[in-house]
């Protein structure tokens, strides 16, 4: 999600947000998709890639002010965090989402998710963590906090905000939000 000082909200991939841009181009090549983004005086190029040794998803963002005005953007990554195992979140989702534990590892600049249901062995619960190169302004592990009641994918409160309020998630439905701000 990128939000612009104005309150303007859009996203480089079309979805979730509805505002429009200009033009948008998918590329999609073997372990590798790359959004280009034109619209609202900005250039964004989103690439999405798996590391090829380890399972982790790599996502390379740069954006381009083309306005040749300095001008201030709240970026939000966001990805919604699973159990991991589909036949278990069918059979028993309701009552595995609240074995699930989100926080902020600020040492590390990332947030950590814990899905610490059915499984006796604490070393085997895997551990999924988000994090960026940049420190995070704010963030979020709550997809209910994250959204707002009666929120959308199209427009979350706290993209709207302009910030995450540093929710923890101790049961629930668990996401990963990292915001920050630039000026470009």
């Amino acid at each position: 999600y990128l939000r612009d000082q104005h309150g303007s909200c859009w996203s480089p991939t079309l979805n979730p947000c509805e505002s429009q841009v200009d033009s948008c181009m998918v590329t999609h090549m073997p372990g590798m998709t790359q959004f280009y983004a034109f619209g609202n005086g900005l250039t964004v190029k989103m690439t999405l890639f798996i590391a090829p040794d380890y399972p982790v998803l790599i996502w390379d963002v740069r954006l381009h002010n083309t306005t040749g005005e300095a001008r201030r953007l709240d970026v939000f990554a966001y990805s919604e965090f699973s159990q991991l195992n589909w036949e278990k979140e069918l059979k028993g989702g309701y009552y595995a989402q609240h074995m699930v534990k989100g926080w902020f590892e600020k040492k590390g600049n990332a947030l950590c998710y814990l899905d610490h249901d059915w499984e006796p062995y604490f070393e085997k619960n895997p551990l999924t963590y988000m994090m960026g190169s940049e420190p995070v302004e704010s963030w979020c592990a709550d997809r209910d906090a994250f959204f707002g009641p009666y929120g959308r994918e199209g427009s979350p409160v706290s993209v709207c905000n302009g910030m995450c309020g540093n929710d923890e998630l101790s049961g629930g439905n668990g996401c990963g939000a990292l915001h920050n701000s630039l000026v470009l």
